[in-house]
């Protein structure tokens, strides 16, 4: 059998495609996420914020009151060059999988109302919510 160039480019070309598909769908999926938390918020949410550029921290619902959300401060800065996985634009799991340790949360909180929290989704301030940690 002849190699054929023209067919080792499709199939390189057919597999970049399915992997663009794959990680678009995972980010949409994250995003739907995040859209549906944001409107109907729950203790132990842990909101991804980012302060200043290239910098996040989290945010841990620790109460809700009728409109007002209480948080709990973490304790950290992150590196979002570091921490945030490009390909899927999502925080990465092995990162967050020890969030919910007491000593990483400080007694320090902050009060939000739930327009207020939209509002701080829709201008970007607000990264990514996790539910379940």
């Amino acid at each position: 059998m002849r190699y054929n160039p023209i067919l080792k480019n499709i199939a390189g070309f057919s597999l970049l495609i399915t992997f663009l598909l794959i990680f678009s769908c995972a980010n949409h999926h994250t995003s739907e996420e995040s859209q549906e938390y944001i409107k109907a918020p729950k203790v132990g949410d842990i909101y991804f914020i980012e302060p200043e550029e290239k910098v996040f921290t989290l945010i841990k619902i620790s109460s809700i009151d009728n409109d007002s959300i209480v948080f709990t401060l973490n304790r950290s800065n992150y590196d979002l060059n570091r921490e945030i996985d490009a390909t899927l634009n999502t925080v990465k799991f092995i990162k967050t999988a020890s969030l919910n340790q007491t000593n990483s949360w400080s007694d320090s909180s902050k009060t939000y109302t739930k327009s207020e929290l939209i509002d701080l989704y829709n201008d970007k301030y607000i990264y990514e919510i996790k539910r379940g940690l």
